[in-house]
């Protein structure tokens, strides 16, 4: 599994950078046959960005805020 940090995509001056970076770590994953997780996803932009290029799993405050592991459990392990 390859876990990425959205701080490619943060606000600075180069947004285009960090998505060829994003996309190219993906592709090489795939290629590898590994899986892809990227954490620190914020907005629903972000998220339409990973999912179109292909993120298997995507983490962060856009879905929940941390929460104590009952708390998941009761409200998502039903």
């Amino acid at each position: 599994v390859v876990k990425i940090d959205m701080g490619f995509l943060r606000k600075n001056q180069d947004t285009e950078r960090g998505k060829t970076i994003l996309q190219t770590i993906i592709t090489l994953s795939k290629q590898l046959g590994m899986n892809v997780v990227t954490e620190g996803v914020e907005t629903e932009e972000q998220l339409r960005f990973l999912t179109q290029m292909g993120c298997d799993i995507i983490q962060g405050y856009y879905f929940s805020k941390p929460i104590p592991v009952e708390q998941f459990e009761a409200n998502y392990m039903a």
